[in-house]
């Protein structure tokens, strides 16, 4: 399958060019590239945001203190509108590297995002999957291109995000029943399969299928949710999802300037819960990163309410750190019983890193004991 995969890297460029150097080094000399992006350097100032999302453009200390309040379209820019107009005059506005682009191959597609906006109607202009299934749909045009001047056909195609940290280890092969994404499950609410969208991989034929089903979803039955619609076709098409290690770089917006828009909105209005434990948490899990835990267990104290799901993540943390397995105990069962009002992942966040944290802390103790 090596000698016969090609590769479309499809959608926003982001700050962090840590793939695309890779390419541009030959990190995939071997294979057929395909780049079909945007003409303007992003970052993720638009579209749905959670938790997830912020850990990876703020950090780990401000991203899992990040309000279940906020997740959604819009609401934490309308929280800090000139923090981010700020970050959008100082990450959104910077061209592509075109020359970068052409030497990584010659099927090149570059485009104003701004074009394709105005084509939309109003209220699906928030909505990311009509970018990236755009997007995708270009590149499988180029990719017809490409084979009919190398009078050959691939056999496997991928689709990644051109703002991963590394080119993912591919499947030395992949099956006619088989296709390849960095996660895959169940959703809790709907028992309904969904998957990710960071890398795909599967036969040509199928990739075509996932594209035309893309196209389908979004505009005939209006559903917007990448995930969903990549974990229906799965399931429409009886495949068998496979999973490929891959992770999106950091997008560092700055940091300080973020801390104090949040600590002038968490001044001026005293009485905004949702800052005010935001900021806690930020405080609060920036003095346990540097080990003064009883300094952050009483930031958390001061509060005086522990029903947010990232305040008790922040609990649970500093419980872990000092061994208070009872503490630790309490958060994550708290963090169960939480609502999920979307009934999405996101709002699983908070649970889903405390567990993950304990677990690694009991693999680690069992580690240290075998030795």
């Amino acid at each position: 399958m090596q000698s016969s995969l090609a590769i479309l890297v499809t959608g926003e460029i982001r700050a962090s060019a840590k793939l695309l150097d890779e390419l541009n080094a030959g990190g995939l000399a071997d294979r057929q590239v395909i780049c079909s992006v945007w003409g303007l350097v992003g970052s993720k100032l638009g579209g749905w945001i959670g938790p997830r999302q912020i850990c990876r453009v703020l950090g780990d200390a401000i991203g899992s203190a990040f309000p279940p309040s906020l997740i959604g379209f819009g609401h934490f820019e309308r929280m800090l509108p000139a923090f981010f107009g700020a970050v959008r005059a100082e990450l959104g506005s910077r061209p592509v590297d075109r020359e970068m682009l052409r030497a990584i191959t010659p099927y090149l597609d570059i485009e104003d995002q701004r074009l394709f906006v105005e084509t939309l109607p109003e209220r699906y202009r928030k909505y990311t999957a009509r970018f990236i299934h755009y997007k995708f749909a270009r590149a499988l045009a180029l990719l017809r291109i490409a084979e009919a001047e190398q009078e050959r056909e691939y056999a496997c195609v991928a689709r990644i995000r051109p703002d991963l940290g590394a080119l993912p280890q591919w499947p030395d092969e992949c099956g006619a029943r088989e296709i390849f994404v960095d996660w895959a499950h169940a959703d809790d609410a709907t028992g309904k399969l969904i998957a990710g969208d960071n890398v795909i991989l599967a036969r040509r034929e199928v990739m075509i299928g996932l594209a035309e089903h893309m196209r389908d979803a979004i505009y005939e039955r209006a559903e917007h949710n990448i995930h969903v619609i990549i974990g229906g076709f799965i399931e429409k098409a009886g495949l068998e999802p496979r999973t490929i290690q891959t992770s999106i770089a950091d997008d560092p917006w700055p940091r300080e300037t973020f801390l104090e828009a949040l600590r002038d909105k968490a001044a001026a209005h005293p009485d905004d819960r949702i800052s005010a434990a935001f900021l806690a948490c930020v405080e609060a899990n920036r003095a346990r990163e540097e080990g003064d835990f009883a300094g952050a267990r009483a930031i958390l104290d001061r509060l005086g309410h522990s029903d947010c799901p990232s305040v008790q993540l922040a609990l649970g943390r500093i419980a872990l750190a000092t061994g208070r397995e009872r503490e630790l105990d309490h958060a994550i069962e708290a963090l169960r019983s939480a609502p999920n009002p979307s009934g999405l992942s996101d709002h699983d966040f908070y649970r889903e890193r405390l567990e993950s944290l304990r677990a690694r802390a009991r693999r680690e103790a069992r580690k240290a004991q075998a030795l």
